[in-house]
């Protein structure tokens, strides 16, 4: 497990001067450190920099950032398995999750979510040489679905027979790589991750899946004081242009995926 902190205001050295004191919001009785939870195979939201030795970097994690300085907190971040987040926060584990986490019924049973901070769509990565995987086609197919997403219930209105055989992984990386080696036909995953694997390795391709978009939260324990001050900051960060600039940094630059 990888860990790593984040400063944010406290008088820590490089992280702000005294102008940034009025960005600082009261948050009496609450702990001012905070451990957050992420799956760091998930670019451009969350990934390390330079391979598994490197740095949490990307959009989810420059975000909490900007959450964390307008809170005036600290968040220490966890790298996990993706199926394991939730239960993290469940259990006490962890303060917070954010991994492009989908607000889902199922998964708001167990956690409580904060307002959503940007939408997400699907697409399934495959061979470059091989045909496109459809809604006409997939019946049949092999398709790999990262453990704990709900990418499972897309496929099933995709295939509502069960045509489609899924196998399930921890790690993205896992599955791209039973990709090429023919073992699976493709895996599913949200589009901007697609997006940016297809970018670094130029033998796979992805075909976007047209099924609506879905919006995406942070996860916190049920109950946990700290949904409404993370609201507060995402809607202020929202109205401040904030994370329009940063979809454009991660999100929308090519350079970073």
């Amino acid at each position: 497990m990888f860990g790593f902190l984040f400063c944010a205001l406290f008088g820590l050295t490089g992280c702000g001067d005294s102008s940034d004191k009025n960005k600082i919001r009261e948050v009496k009785g609450l702990e001012k450190t905070l451990t957050m939870v992420t799956s760091a195979d998930n670019p451009p939201y969350e990934y390390f920099e330079g391979g598994d030795a490197g740095k949490i970097i990307g959009f989810d994690i420059n975000l909490v950032q900007e959450i964390a300085q307008y809170l005036g907190i600290k968040i220490e971040v966890e790298d996990r398995d993706f199926n394991g987040l939730i239960s993290s926060v469940q259990s006490g584990r962890a303060d917070l999750a954010m991994a492009s986490l989908t607000i889902t019924p199922e998964r708001a049973q167990n956690v409580d979510f904060s307002t959503s901070y940007i939408r997400n769509q699907v697409a399934i990565v495959i061979k470059s040489e091989h045909p496109e995987i459809t809604a006409d086609n997939i019946a049949g197919k092999k398709i790999g679905v990262q453990l704990g997403t709900p990418h499972d219930e897309v496929l099933q209105k995709l295939a509502p027979k069960g045509e489609v055989k899924i196998v399930h992984l921890n790690k993205l990386g896992e599955l791209i790589q039973e990709v090429r080696a023919d073992r699976i036909d493709g895996v599913m995953m949200d589009l901007r991750p697609a997006i940016a694997y297809v970018q670094r390795n130029k033998d796979l391709k992805y075909v976007h899946i047209r099924q609506g978009d879905t919006e995406t939260g942070i996860a916190f324990a049920k109950g946990s004081p700290w949904v409404a001050k993370f609201n507060e900051a995402i809607e202020a960060l929202k109205k401040n242009g904030t994370i329009d600039r940063l979809v454009e940094k991660w999100l929308q630059s090519k350079d970073k995926m």
